[in-house]
């Protein structure tokens, strides 16, 4: 696989009756949040005041980030953390991921222009790109329609006036509606949790073929920070719960390559345990998911040679010189012919050189 260019969307919204911070990230993020009565705890509901793997190649990546702090009516609460989060992911995603992207923040982040770069980014993806939207910001569920669907709040939106939301319907439309193989919608917003479809079951995490097999199959993943409940807009280092895990989590990942539930499965029991919100990753209905999933690709992996061990020079054994040859006993002193005659008389071995001196010397007389 090759890296490519993937599309994310992102928004950020803000309620003071609730702790939990709104997370669709992976999803259409799928409502902003808009409740009446005043709080005291910043929630990203909107407070309304008074009312490829494919032939070893992928494509591109490209990346829709949307966050929204500055709400232009003042009866729609302002947040804290999203914009920050928004600027954070854009970063990670090209420096890390080399993901091509659009980054929409507070004014520009109006509905028109939310709309317009939904469907440009869903009608520009070829066959083998993947898209990620990430969405921070205020959302709300459809009460009327029992919340079964939602809105995103954008920057220029009245409290109370639905038609100035942006319905998630959109975001699904621009998910089924585009050629790109990979969607992964991404929402830290209150009440994203109604776009969700049938969950799957966790598959392990091994070697390259098995992202190959889900890069190859279509997919329209979302994660959120939450179900169908506000949630924080409060957390660490001026992000909020959600969004700082996940800026971890990619910052920090070593792999070449890295699906959407590896990252679920690292943030979710930590956010869960730090915040009172549950996070949900699955694919999102009625938008033509066919078992495929979103994978990151780094840009920045460096294999790890191993060396094979130096084995330490091999000495040759000094070689000893052959001990010296025995030097010959000094033979005993023959004193006399009749000396070594009367030796044998008694029956005693003469030696060689006392037979020799025998021989040659006692014979002759």
């Amino acid at each position: 696989m090759k890296k490519g260019y993937n599309k994310f969307f992102c928004f950020g919204g803000c309620i003071r009756n609730f702790i939990l911070r709104a997370g669709l990230f992976g999803l259409i993020a799928l409502s902003l949040c808009l409740l009446s009565p005043p709080a005291q705890a910043d929630d990203r509901g909107a407070l309304i005041r008074g009312q490829n793997f494919q032939g070893g190649r992928s494509g591109k990546f490209k990346a829709l980030v949307i966050g929204i702090d500055d709400y232009r009516d003042p009866h729609i609460q302002d947040l804290k953390t999203a914009v920050n989060d928004a600027r954070a992911i854009a970063e990670v995603l090209s420096a890390r991921y080399n993901f091509g992207v659009k980054l929409l923040t507070n004014k520009k982040a109006t509905r028109e222009n939310i709309y317009s770069c939904l469907r440009s980014i869903a009608g520009s993806a070829g066959d083998n790109d993947s898209v990620l939207i990430y969405y921070g910001g205020h959302g709300e569920l459809d009460r009327q329609y029992k919340g079964q669907s939602g809105w995103w709040i954008p920057h220029d939106a009245t409290a109370g006036k639905e038609s100035t939301y942006l319905d998630n319907n959109e975001v699904q439309k621009a998910m089924a509606n585009t050629d790109a193989r990979h969607v992964l919608l991404i929402s830290d917003s209150c009440y994203a949790g109604s776009l969700f479809g049938t969950s799957r079951g966790l598959l392990p995490s091994v070697q390259d073929q098995y992202y190959r097999r889900l890069y190859n199959e279509k997919s329209r993943w979302g994660m959120t920070s939450g179900n169908k409940t506000p949630v924080s807009d409060d957390g660490f280092e001026g992000h909020s719960v959600f969004a700082y895990q996940l800026i971890k989590t990619l910052q920090r990942n070593t792999k070449p390559y890295l699906s959407v539930l590896e990252i679920f499965t690292q943030i979710a029991p930590i956010v869960s345990n730090n915040s009172e919100q549950t996070p949900v990753c699955k694919p999102i209905k009625n938008t033509g998911d066919q078992g495929g999933q979103f994978i990151f690709i780094s840009t920045t992996f460096t294999p790890t040679v191993k060396k094979a061990p130096i084995s330490p020079p091999v000495s040759k054994p000094v070689s000893k010189p052959p001990p010296p040859k025995p030097k010959p006993k000094p033979q005993p002193a023959i004193y006399s012919c009749e000396e070594l005659l009367i030796k044998m008389s008694m029956g005693e071995l003469l030696n060689s050189r006392e037979q020799q001196y025998l021989n040659s010397r006692c014979k002759k007389r």
